[in-house]
């Protein structure tokens, strides 16, 4: 295998862990906001306020459906 191959080996890689990282960020950080939009739904069902509680449940299946 030459040098050039193996340049260009490790180009594709490079971008497919690129991409990986990227996707892996992405679902972290929605997760993490999706878990606070339901402990702040479960809250304000706690406190009666059931039209916060809704809104917080959409934005959560928004985020959830990306």
């Amino acid at each position: 295998m030459t040098l050039k191959n193996v340049n260009i080996s490790l180009n594709k890689i490079e971008k497919t862990l690129s991409e990986v990282q990227d996707a892996r960020e992405f679902l972290l950080k929605n997760t993490r906001e999706i878990i606070i939009l339901c402990s702040r739904s479960i809250i304000s069902v706690h406190k009666g306020d059931m039209k916060s509680a809704k809104n917080s449940l959409k934005h959560a299946d928004s985020l959830l459906k990306k």
